[in-house]
């Protein structure tokens, strides 16, 4: 890679990063927040009120569980790049990945991220309950993003345990709470409280995929795309959905062997730290 290419590739995180920072929670008792949001909700519980705004009958929800094999080893890491954030504590030898998620619907960049992480947390286990979705209507050039929920999400695995957490929906009304001890998590290891937020123990990690130029996609194209490996949408979805599995399987003895030792896969690990 050339030094100019690496400096694009720096200056690019900075700027995401930066971009990132804007999305922060609002106090619990404001009844509308401003959609560049600023504070930060101190108290949220696992309840869920009401249902989501959900787009295109569940297409995109029931493609990213279903992407084809083949479709993950002809993209490995493709355009994506995990970011990832050492927290000073030792990895958990329990046996379990355990995976605190925290994000919002209204959030762009939350909805750019659970698009690869649904993905990859599909190959350890099952979910129910996942809801299409649109990201906020009013924040400019990412309004409107397409994606999934996990607001009323349940996730069956032998492999990981996911806490995840939608805090706001896409108008930034809040509907759900973090416990005491997930929002001390939360303010140690988050002290911008920015969101999405991803929480492994020993790291956090941040959005491996931007992809801006979802803001206002079809949401049937993304399905379409999902199918071709060449596209830019599963270069970004499917590219950061391998780098989470090979996150995963670093952590799990490389189980399920038909999913880690996939070429995909272990093309994507070559990129992490």
């Amino acid at each position: 890679m050339s030094k100019r290419e690496i400096l694009r590739r720096e200056q690019e995180r900075e700027s995401l990063k930066m971009k990132r920072r804007k999305i922060t929670y609002v106090a619990v008792g404001l009844l509308a927040l401003s959609l560049i949001i600023v504070g930060t909700i101190l108290a949220i519980n696992k309840s869920r009120q009401g249902p989501a705004v959900e787009t295109s009958r569940g297409a995109i929800s029931k493609a990213i569980v279903s992407i084809p094999k083949s479709v993950y080893d002809k993209v490995g890491p493709g355009s994506s790049e995990l970011q990832v954030t050492k927290t000073g504590n030792k990895p958990d030898k329990d046996g379990k990945v355990k995976l605190f998620y925290v994000g919002s619907e209204f959030c762009p960049f939350c909805a750019m991220e659970r698009l690869p992480l649904a993905a990859a947390l599909s190959r350890f286990g099952t979910f129910s309950g996942l809801k299409d979705t649109l990201s906020s209507p009013a924040e400019k050039e990412l309004s409107n993003i397409p994606t999934i929920t996990f607001r009323n999400y349940k996730y069956s695995s032998k492999y990981v345990d996911l806490d995840a957490y939608e805090l706001a929906d896409r108008e930034g009304r809040q509907i759900a709470n973090l416990p005491e001890s997930k929002q001390d998590i939360f303010s140690k290891y988050n002290p911008e409280r920015g969101i999405p937020f991803s929480y492994w123990g020993d790291i956090t990690t941040s959005n491996p995929s931007y992809m801006p130029w979802m803001a206002r996609e079809d949401p049937k194209n993304v399905v379409k795309a999902l199918s071709n490996p060449n596209s830019k949408e599963a270069q970004a979805i499917v590219g950061g959905a391998n780098l989470f599995t090979a996150e995963i399987c670093s952590r799990t003895g490389n189980k399920p062997a038909n999913v880690c030792t996939s070429p995909g896969v272990k093309a994507a690990a070559k990129k992490l730290r």
